[in-house]
């Protein structure tokens, strides 16, 4: 030993070099999945301190079950219709379990949330690496290393990663490559506890989203492709998965009463928009067929894919324009979707395995969000979307990649580094400058999902012919913005709405928020003329016939108020505001008895609300009653006697009418008990 630096003993070196290299070179390859482990946390560790966004919202933040935590979590396992927003998600009592389970860690604390989703996704691209391992045992890790990193960094995977709601992705996935594995194995062993297990996880997949239900065929598909045997052999295991997945359909129908994935109706007491508008590709009477739409889809799909930019939360109406079917793109598009078909008998014919294997799997998952036949989802294109049929692509891109420049996938660690170092490097340097971009853009575009508004305000500029875009945008602008904008923030949020509602009539949330704005604003004129609008395009929705009322009734329109408050009454009896301001309205035409039925029959049904009330005690004061105009008076200081404004209308009202004796004795009242100075 020198003073000042330690000899380097080149055995203890070597011995270190040899451990190392034994993690990443023998089974189980422990070195690899780590290093796959790590990189997917810190691919995504820049969103840890996001806060809750896009349908966190409802899913979470609003969900009365969620919020109960570990306390409620058998009431996710109930079925129950989709009668509030809470609901929309459907049945996945996996994933709404897991979300209890995090309320109860830190209630209302997103950073969980997303701490969850990391590690989540960090487990299943290890479970990705192992399936494909498992898949593909004479394959070298190397290759299916890079498969998972691939899809470890791949842009398209954001909203599901950095959205907490998104984690039913992840799980049903991750399930679904755990179903994968036991049932490999039970073919394998022909042990029937992997068969157990293997429908265990398929459930688990399918109660955290539907999506999981398409790994039933891709479990079918590793059986025909990828596993050796004869036709016996395959013919008894696909009559297996026949069984495995009508004991599933049967468990979900006994539990929901529905198919896996069946849409249930939505009571009457939640509003839903036209499917248009999240869906421009269901436009009635559209100049595309099917087999168009769905060769246009894919094309947008792949695309996304290949080159990962711009990438948007939401694809609305306008958002994907509508494609005639004579036009060339939609004929290119076509091609494009037979070639992937032909490719895909090609490869099997060839017995191209791992190719044959990734694109057919991308078919499969991704067939359902093409949308055949008509079926119409309420997004017409997400990333999400793609959360499950992308992994087979990245699979299919390496293994194109390796065939094309003849590297060899079969073999261990040492023999692949002895390849050609041109060939090698040369490879190995696109492909690394690929990853690099990929994660520099995954990397920002998980800024971009930090809350609601850095996300509506960056994608705005993508989403200019997106009606719901810029209805999204204005609420989050507001709620950014708090109750007094200046006149230049507030001329941005009125031009958001309006832009919506030129878009497209169908708006209506955008009619609602640009009705309700504007009255706020004392902008009567504007609210009446966006309301005649709004009523002509939906007559039969209460809200806007309320807020046409409302402006009218501000205008001193009072006949034409009245009209349209008791159009609104017809449509909806049960908000207090409508019946208070058709009271109002009545008063202000004249017809005070009928009023002051309309007002007390509203007060029989909530005593309790003081705005019904004064609009009672005004109409009897107009309507030369002034005796019986102080009772309701003192009906509102019972209910909410701390508050100034109901003893200074009291004092006023005797000062009205000359009695200042009463007036007095009000005044000094509310000062002995430090109501008015």
């Amino acid at each position: 030993m020198k003073f000042g630096r330690i000899e380097k003993d080149p055995q203890i070196q070597s011995e270190m070099k040899n451990r190392l290299l034994h993690l990443f070179t023998q089974k189980p390859y422990w070195g690899w999945a780590v290093l796959i482990f790590l990189l997917a946390f810190l691919q995504y560790a820049n969103t840890l301190g996001h806060d809750y966004a896009w349908d966190d919202a409802i899913v979470i933040v609003e969900n009365e079950r969620v919020q109960k935590g570990v306390s409620g979590i058998i009431e996710h396992f109930q079925f129950r219709e989709r009668g509030q927003f809470s609901d929309f998600s459907g049945f996945r009592p996996v994933v709404m379990a897991s979300f209890a389970i995090d309320q109860s860690i830190s209630p209302l604390n997103p950073a969980v949330g997303h701490l969850v989703n990391v590690l989540l996704f960090a487990l299943l691209c290890v479970t990705l690496f192992y399936t494909l391992l498992q898949l593909f045992p004479q394959t070298n890790p190397i290759f299916t290393f890079l498969v998972s990193l691939l899809f470890l960094v791949h842009p398209l995977h954001v909203e599901v990663v950095a959205n907490i709601k998104s984690r039913d992705e992840i799980l049903a996935l991750l399930f679904g490559l755990l179903a994968l594995q036991t049932f490999v194995r039970h073919y394998q062993q022909g042990k029937g506890v992997w068969l157990l297990l293997s429908t265990f996880c398929l459930l688990l997949a399918l109660w955290s989203k539907e999506t999981g239900y398409f790994m039933i065929p891709v479990l079918g598909l590793a059986v025909l492709v990828v596993l050796p045997g004869n036709l016996k052999r395959k013919g008894i295991a696909l009559a297996k998965l026949a069984g495995q997945g009508l004991i599933l359909v049967g468990l979900i129908w006994m539990v929901t009463g529905n198919a896996p994935g069946a849409v249930t109706q939505v009571s009457g007491n939640v509003f839903q928009e036209n499917l248009v508008m999240g869906n421009s590709l269901a436009i009635p009477n559209s100049e595309r067929n099917l087999v168009g739409q769905e060769a246009h889809l894919f094309y947008l799909y792949l695309k996304s894919f290949v080159f990962p930019h711009p990438l948007v939360y939401y694809s609305g109406f306008a958002q994907i324009p509508v494609w005639e079917m004579s036009s060339l793109a939609m004929l290119l598009s076509l091609g494009l979707l037979l070639l992937a078909i032909g490719g895909g008998v090609w490869a099997l014919m060839r017995q191209w395995k791992e190719a044959t294997f990734g694109l057919w799997f991308f078919l499969l998952t991704l067939a359902f969000f093409l949308q055949p036949f008509g079926l119409y989802l309420a997004d017409a294109k997400a990333d999400r979307f793609m959360f499950m049929p992308s992994l087979g692509l990245c699979l299919l891109v390496l293994a194109v990649l390796f065939r094309i420049l003849k590297l060899d996938n079969k073999h261990g660690l040492e023999e692949w580094l002895a390849q050609g170092k041109l060939k090698l490097y040369g490879v190995t340097g696109i492909f690394f400058v690929v990853i690099l971009l990929f994660s520099a853009k995954t990397f920002f575009r998980n800024e971009v999902w930090k809350d609601n508004f850095t996300l509506f305000s960056a994608d705005m500029p993508q989403l200019e012919n997106c009606a719901k875009a810029h209805y999204y945008y204005a609420n989050a602008l507001r709620a950014k913005v708090g109750e007094n904008p200046d006149a230049q923030v507030q001329a941005e949020i009125l031009g958001h709405y309006r832009r919506a509602v030129e878009i497209t009539p169908l708006a209506y949330f955008s009619y609602l928020e640009l009705g309700k704005y504007l009255n706020g604003m004392g902008n009567f004129a504007a609210a009446e003329t966006a309301m005649l609008e709004a009523v002509t395009s939906h007559p039969k929705q209460p809200e806007v016939c309320f807020l046409l009322g409302r402006a009218q009734f501000a205008l001193g329109k009072y006949e034409a108020a009245v009209q349209h408050l008791e159009r609104a009454m017809r449509l909806d009896q049960g908000p207090d505001e409508t019946w208070e301001f058709l009271g109002r309205a009545l008063a202000g035409t004249g017809n005070f008895a009928e009023a002051n039925r309309i007002l007390q029959q509203a007060l029989q049904r909530n005593s309790g609300n003081i705005y019904l009330w004064d609009a009672l005690s005004d109409a009897f004061y107009d309507g030369g009653q002034i005796e019986e105009s102080f009772p309701p008076l003192f009906e509102i200081l019972k209910i909410d006697g701390n508050n100034p404004i109901w003893w200074k209308k009291l004092i006023g009202r005797y000062q009205l009418i000359g009695d200042a004796e009463m007036a007095s004795q009000y005044y000094l009242q509310a000062r002995e008990r430090g109501i008015l100075p």
